[in-house]
């Protein structure tokens, strides 16, 4: 496996990322984490702007090495910043 797919979690914001294996899957939980968010608005939890759409990613990971994992292991690096080794945007969910 060398590739993932991602979606938004918050929307505009790649700072935090939902993961799945294939493109499919990241469409169909982006979409119904989207819906949750819109329902949240209609309950007044957060309304003050529009909702961006939620983008989606394919990521090309770095081979596993323990070179790779030590960083992770210890600390020093976030899991998917040492694994991710290219992230292009490849759409979005409105």
């Amino acid at each position: 496996m060398n590739n993932l797919f991602a979606f938004q979690i918050v929307p505009g914001s790649d700072d935090l990322l939902g993961y799945c294996r294939s493109m499919e899957e990241a469409v169909t939980e982006a979409a119904a984490h989207r819906m949750e968010l819109i329902k949240g608005r209609e309950l007044g939890e957060d309304d003050d702007e529009a909702l961006q759409p939620i983008s989606l990613y394919e990521l090309r990971l770095k081979p596993l090495t323990l070179d790779l994992l030590l960083p992770v292991l210890n600390q020093q690096q976030e899991l998917p910043e040492a694994l991710v080794e290219e992230m292009t945007r490849v759409g979005e969910v409105e």
